[in-house]
């Protein structure tokens, strides 16, 4: 039986997998988000860490891990993004190869670490 956090939570998280791409200027294959397939999924979370900027230049960083229910492929790895459904427009990079925690169906599960993108301004 999955855990209540996530069965009931109603947080959704928005998984945008990677793709193997070739750049215009060299040739040279790449990992880039994949923008067009994303797979969304039911989700726990909590903050692993957090640096806040006190000085206009210095950077703020969020460390976050998740919780989603086993996905079948290795597309959704290091290179990906989520979104998170209590957060919209925040962008979140994958930061490390997704934890599988295996089991029977009911609580089969990945865990992902996520660092949320800079800010443009």
């Amino acid at each position: 039986m999955a855990s209540y956090q996530r069965k009931y939570g109603g947080r959704t998280a928005t998984i945008y997998p990677r793709a193997l791409s070739t750049d215009n200027i060299m040739g040279n294959e790449e990992w880039v988000v994949d923008w067009d397939n994303p797979v969304v999924r039911p989700y726990a979370g909590w903050w692993l860490r957090s640096s806040r900027a006190e000085v206009p230049g210095q950077l703020t960083i969020d460390i976050r891990r998740i919780v989603v229910d086993f996905l079948e492929t290795d597309d959704f790895n290091v290179w990906g993004a989520v979104e998170l459904s209590d957060e919209p427009g925040d962008i979140w990079d994958i930061t490390a190869p997704p934890q599988i925690h295996w089991g029977v169906r009911g609580v089969r599960h990945l865990t992902f670490d996520l660092r949320r993108r800079p800010d443009d301004g």
